[in-house]
């Protein structure tokens, strides 16, 4: 029987802000039938109020449509903040109806001409209010946001739902708010509300350091008898300094030097009404964008390490190894004298000493600092995270129980919908790596770091990460928020404002802002997500018509970027090669995107494509080496945008590769010597597997010695670090950063070897890499129409392939580089002789 799974709204499981009128609505599919696909579709969709029973607001009827079609709500318009739930039958290929899927919910945005009528409010760390409650309350929701970070509070405890909330985003065009059900955390009489606030990225640098803190709440109450009650943040409320001891750390980058905590405080703050409160202030709003739903899975404690190690390395110091570099918080719970502090500090290494090694933080000083209440403490840093795999707890350490000691991993709460496991432990640790960076830097956008004082939304390494994590997670939310921080950076003449979202430095470089084509196009090929490329379009063609009107003789200026693609490459770069592949690379993709929403105009961009392939072959080929930009040494860069983005003729095209294998096997001893940085690395792989060379990637991939991932893993390495290089006292040297995570692309592709190609019916590319010397290997991707699996195992001279294919899909598989056969839906067992 054919059963719907996984019903999404907008993307979203039972979303609570939906700001559309006709929202996306999208199932996966399960068959225990082979070849089952669905032919027809009916969707009920039900208005749920707070009183009485759900009325039904559109019932679709039977409509044709496979898996791979777009569906939208069609009913009655939806209504501002109203509640709703919705299921899905579908039609088999024979014609018969299935079995009703189990209800979605979702609920509607404050939608226009309805708006949340609170006022900012600003105070001094903590705000909150007292209120009556009558008897009868059927349903309750806040609306709520601030600025900075905040915390959102109902009777002591805390009841929204991100760690840092609102998400990053350019404040002065939109501030996330988040809707929060509040109907089972009220009771009659009275209630007490509140918010905690901290500097967040509002009040990130001295230069923002005047900007009040601030907080925004509606909350509306309804009753059995139709009453409805609105409590709004206004002169009513009281503030007070709250837990964080500025006098203790009053830094203007808490997010990277820490926060200091009066626990006593926290203890009483919500409790006691008579204790240091004070008349709030109605806030300016100058400077403030609109109000917007969070569409994005919240920031939160997602795991949890219990420390390998505590070491007592001093009567006052203890030295903690949690195994692992992560990101998040330290946690522990202490009992000691009132006034007595512990202060935990964080760092990536360790020294030769064995001490903390904050080499690779620069400026950034990751230190909490606890004054204990006298009780039983909990030691939790509010408002900030920390990259760390080392911990070092200092001052009154008797108090701290050091059974409790703990990593609290934090990032984005991506859903998991991948898994990959071999025989080979090489494989499997940079599987592992690779995961804990995209996890690591997803922080409501994808970062390049998450330790120093930098973590910011770098768009060539962040892109680079957020196609990683497309093996692993579901990153369609989080790459569809980021490309809205792109658009709100964009320039009239097509350009963004900055190398990052949200912008930081007027800089401007090919390399990082052909995400914002890159990242819509990404999540269209991966997701089938067209709801973004449609909304990114127009910002899309502006960038790709601003490059356009760049061109010189056909070429990108070499004083047009900023930064060069290669950066921390090994030996030289050519900044003006790079952004001309690129741009060559962006614009046929642009030109394939128009095609594939019928835009017209798609053959200029590709013509443009062509005439900038052509002038690069003639500016940068040298015939004498058969190679690109080889004048003054060789680069192994340049030969990759060459071969990967189609700048090369054909009939040149084996020569080229030739000198770029000789350079990786032969040029510096045993190879291969990969010298790419992070503009290539990613497609350095896939130029070899073109090639028919995917046994070059694999020695690579097996290599212990530098430069490579084996290198990282053989010096002590959890995750991906920055440079190939191990260092440990520079600068750009991070241990945990996303700029050479590009492999993953390559592991999704062409080693497992699953890649998607949208439509009405979904066509999954099957490469799996069976010619390789893995034993075995057993995947698992949910794609947005159904589970993929891909698994084989080695026995008796051939390789076991066993291959699932959701309903309503077709694959192509390949083997060794060479097309096999077009599979239907269903498990296909192939035997590979080896």
């Amino acid at each position: 029987m054919l059963t719907c799974h996984n019903l999404r709204t907008e993307r979203l499981t039972n979303p609570r802000g939906i700001d559309t009128l006709t929202p996306e609505l999208t199932w996966t599919l399960e068959s225990d039938i082979d070849g089952d696909q669905q032919t027809a579709y009916t969707v009920e969709v039900d208005a749920v109020p707070a009183i009485g029973d759900p009325r039904r607001v559109w019932r679709s009827g039977k409509l044709a449509g496979r898996i791979g079609d777009s569906v939208r709500y069609g009913g009655e318009p939806l209504a501002s903040r109203q509640s709703y739930r919705w299921r899905v039958c579908v039609t088999d290929k024979d014609g018969a109806d299935g079995l009703w899927s189990e209800w979605a919910t979702f609920e509607m945005a404050v939608l226009s001409p309805d708006r949340i009528a609170a006022s900012w409010i600003a105070g001094d760390g903590a705000l909150r209010r007292e209120f009556a409650v009558s008897s009868g309350l059927v349903r309750a929701r806040a609306y709520v946001s601030g600025l900075g970070y905040y915390e959102f509070y109902c009777n002591g405890a805390k009841v929204s739902a991100s760690a840092l909330a609102p998400s990053f985003t350019e404040f002065d065009k939109r501030v996330e708010y988040e809707t929060i059900d509040l109907t089972d955390a009220l009771g009659g009489g009275t209630n007490t509300i509140g918010f905690l606030v901290g500097d967040g990225w509002w009040r990130h640098g001295a230069g923002v350091r005047d900007r009040d803190l601030m907080a925004i709440c509606e909350i509306t109450l309804e009753y059995a008898d139709g009453r409805v009650e609105a409590i709004s943040t206004d002169q009513s409320w009281q503030t007070s300094e709250g837990p964080l001891r500025l006098d203790l750390s009053d830094s203007p980058h808490q997010i990277f030097d820490g926060v200091a905590v009066d626990l006593a405080r926290n203890a009483t703050l919500w409790s006691d009404s008579s204790v240091g409160w004070r008349p709030a202030r109605i806030a300016t709003s100058d400077g403030v964008g609109g109000l917007v739903p969070t569409l994005l899975q919240p920031v939160n404690v997602v795991d949890k390490l219990r420390a390998q190690s505590v070491e007592r390395i001093s009567p006052t110091t203890l030295a903690i190894d949690f195994g692992q570099n992560v990101t998040g918080v330290v946690k522990a719970t202490a009992t000691g004298k009132a006034g007595d502090r512990v202060v935990v500090r964080h760092a990536e290494l360790r020294d030769a000493s064995g001490r903390l090694n904050t080499g690779t933080l620069r400026t950034a000083k990751e230190i909490d600092t606890y004054v204990l209440s006298g009780g039983k403490d909990s030691l939790t840093p509010p408002f900030v995270y920390h990259g760390f795999r080392y911990a070092e707890i200092e001052g009154a350490v008797d108090s701290v129980d050091s059974s409790t000691i703990e990593a609290a991993v934090m990032h984005t709460d991506l859903p998991v919908i991948g898994t990959v496991t071999t025989s080979d432990p090489k494989i499997n640790w940079l599987l592992d790596a690779l995961k804990w960076t995209v996890r690591a830097n997803a922080f409501s956008v994808m970062t390049d770091v998450c330790q120093r004082d930098e973590r910011r939304g770098w768009l060539m390494d962040g892109f680079t990460g957020l196609k990683a994590g497309m093996l692993f997670y579901d990153m369609n939310a989080l790459g569809r928020k980021w490309v809205q921080d792109m658009i709100d950076n964009q320039l009239p003449d097509g350009v963004l404002r900055g190398d990052c979202a949200p912008m930081w430095g007027p800089n401007h470089s090919v390399g990082w802002q052909r995400a914002l084509i890159l990242v819509p196009v990404a999540l269209y090929e991966a997701y089938g997500d067209t709801g973004t490329l449609h909304h990114a379009l127009p910002h899309m063609r502006r960038y790709a018509d601003h490059l356009l009107a760049q061109l010189s003789d056909d070429l990108i200026p070499a004083t047009y970027s900023t930064h060069p693609a290669e950066w921390l490459s090994i030996g030289r770069q050519n900044k003006q090669l790079a952004d001309n592949a690129m741009t060559c690379d962006l614009l046929r993709k642009f030109a394939t995107a128009l095609n594939g929403v019928g835009e017209p105009d798609a053959d200029q961009y590709v013509a443009a494509a062509d005439r900038i392939a052509a002038a690069f072959h003639k500016r940068w080929y040298d015939s004498n080496c058969a190679a690109y930009d080889a004048g003054e040494s060789f680069a192994q860069a340049s030969q990759v945008y060459a071969l990967r983005f189609g700048m090369t003729p054909a009939e040149l095209r084996n020569d080229v590769f030739d000198r770029l294998v000789d350079d990786l096997m032969n040029a510096r001893g045993d190879g291969p010597f990969v010298t790419t940085g992070i503009g290539s690395t990613e497609h350095l792989p896939f130029v070899l597997s073109e090639f028919d060379r995917d046994d070059i990637v694999w020695q690579w991939l097996q290599r212990d010695a530098y430069p490579g991932y084996g290198f990282m893993r053989q010096n002590g390495a959890t995750a991906i670090w920055e440079r190939w290089e191990k260092m440990e006292y520079h600068q750009m040297n991070a241990h945990n950063h996303t700029g050479l995570a590009g492999i993953a692309t390559w592991l999704r592709q062409r080693l497992v070897g699953i890649s998607t190609t949208p439509g009405t019916t979904p066509v999954i590319d099957l490469r799996p890499a069976t010619h390789l010397p893995l034993e075995s290997l057993t995947a698992t991707l949910q794609t947005r129409w159904g589970t993929v699996g891909v698994a084989w195992r080695t026995d008796a001279g051939a390789k076991r392939l066993t291959v699932d294919v959701p309903p309503g899909c077709v694959a192509n598989l390949h083997l060794n580089g060479k097309p096999v056969s077009v599979l239907a839906p269903g498990q296909t067992v192939v035997s590979v002789i080896l």
